[in-house]
């Protein structure tokens, strides 16, 4: 039914960008560049990562990454993280809300596994009814001793009223207490030994290349000896852009004046020091460093490919390093040139190299030069899980084993063997 004075009602079947929903993306496999024959470069196919998704949720279950090593996702019933677990390690991090609704209680808590299958550590967050954490919980030094705990209270403003060192529960908190003025600033912070510090806003104005606009005067009152104080002061001054323009240390005293001054897109372009020392920089119009004027290094200049990627650079005494990458902006050769000289080669890396029982896709696994070569290998945590270093002709061996709290349970270290922890006696925490 319709008049002239009335819209037509819409039809039942009619479609609006209102009504009409966007499709869902679920990313399912996902390449690398590393798995593309680029720029000359051959392709490596392993370089896939792969997910499935919680169909409830619409968030992933699991993750396979280019080493084969799955990540399992589960959810609450409101599809907030609720565990993540790794295969092969073991490790894993649980999320719970506990006491929600309880505004003296109520905590975010994360567990992780401790080592040696000791039992769990643990952070606990508490918040107040804004989402601000006002409180942190660690373990204390055993299991059944006091937990560790670190306080931060709010204004009313929801600025930082006051933090408290970290301490044992029971232990008197040791507080430092800042104060604001009505636009937020921070004006003055109280120490827990007393001694406080002041900011002083102004104006500062000033024309110019970059026009000053404010001010922020900072004095230290430190406690020297008893009830003596002794003052620092120093003024940061700042243009209309916020960038800033001039700091001067020592203020009423030697006055050490520092002056920065910047191009119209915000760039650093010249810093001047308090004894007359001047450095200069340009960039190119996406912001790579072009060159770089010294006083101690002398003038350097700057090469980039399309990528922007750094791909040359001269020194003063016209030294040329040049520098070459794979598809995914790694690092494969760095040499140098000096002038009327040969190329030196300073560092040439290969990564992603297969080896029984590690997991090195997507990491460095080979870095050598003239002087010496590095052998490296990774655990399920990405983290060094043997390392052969080879100077002439002796090599240096560092292996390490992991739990699956990610702690080093034992490291030993050859040619001449040397154990720290072994698998019958372990290092513990």
């Amino acid at each position: 039914m319709s008049d002239q004075r009335r819209r037509p009602l819409r039809s039942r079947h009619s479609c609006s960008a209102h009504s009409r929903k966007r499709p869902q993306l679920y990313p399912i496999t996902e390449r690398a560049p590393r798995y593309f024959a680029t720029g000359g470069q051959s392709a490596d196919t392993r370089f896939v990562s792969t997910a499935t998704y919680n169909t409830v949720c619409g968030l992933p279950a699991t993750k396979t990454d280019f080493n084969g090593l799955i990540k399992t996702f589960t959810y609450d019933p409101f599809c907030r993280p609720y565990q993540v677990s790794q295969s092969i390690t073991g490790t894993y991090a649980k999320t719970r809300f506990e006491n929600e609704g309880n505004p003296a209680t109520q905590a975010l808590a994360k567990y992780t596994p401790l080592p040696n299958g000791a039992g769990e550590d643990f952070t606990r967050s508490y918040y107040d009814g804004l989402g601000r954490v006002y409180r942190v919980e660690t373990p204390g030094e055993t299991v059944a001793g006091a937990k560790r705990i670190a306080d931060t209270d709010f204004d009313l403003r929801s600025n930082i009223l006051r933090t408290a060192f970290p301490r044992f529960v029971g232990d008197t908190a040791q507080w430092t207490t800042n104060s604001y003025d009505w636009n937020d600033r921070l004006v003055k912070t109280v120490y827990a030994d007393a001694s406080q510090t002041i900011f002083a806003h102004s104006l500062d104005t000033g024309t110019g290349t970059n026009p000053r606009l404010y001010a922020v005067t900072q004095t230290d009152h430190v406690i020297a000896v008893g009830p003596v104080r002794a003052t620092r002061q120093s003024k940061s001054v700042s243009s209309t852009r916020g960038d800033v323009v001039q700091i001067v240390r020592d203020l009423g005293g030697l006055a050490l004046t520092e002056g920065r001054t910047y191009d119209v897109l915000g760039r650093l372009i010249g810093v001047s020091d308090p004894g007359g020392s001047n450095w200069s920089y340009s960039y190119d119009m996406v912001g790579n460093r072009l060159s770089a004027t010294d006083p101690d290094l002398g003038a350097w200049s700057y090469i980039y490919d399309v990528a922007n990627r750094l791909t040359s650079q001269t020194d003063a005494r016209a030294t040329v390093t040049t520098l070459a990458y794979d598809q995914m902006d790694r690092l494969t050769l760095k040499t140098a040139t000096a002038s009327g000289g040969s190329a030196v080669t300073l560092t040439q890396n290969t990564y992603d190299q297969a080896a029984a029982g590690f997991y090195n896709v997507g990491q460095l696994t080979t870095s050598t030069n003239p002087a010496a070569t590095q052998a490296i290998k990774y655990d399920g945590f990405g983290k060094v899980a043997r390392q052969d270093v080879t100077i002439g002709t002796l090599t240096h061996t560092t292996t390490s084993v992991r739990d699956a709290s990610g702690q080093t349970l034992r490291t030993q270290y050859l040619p001449v063997q040397l154990d720290f922890g072994t698998s019958a006696a372990p290092l513990q925490r």
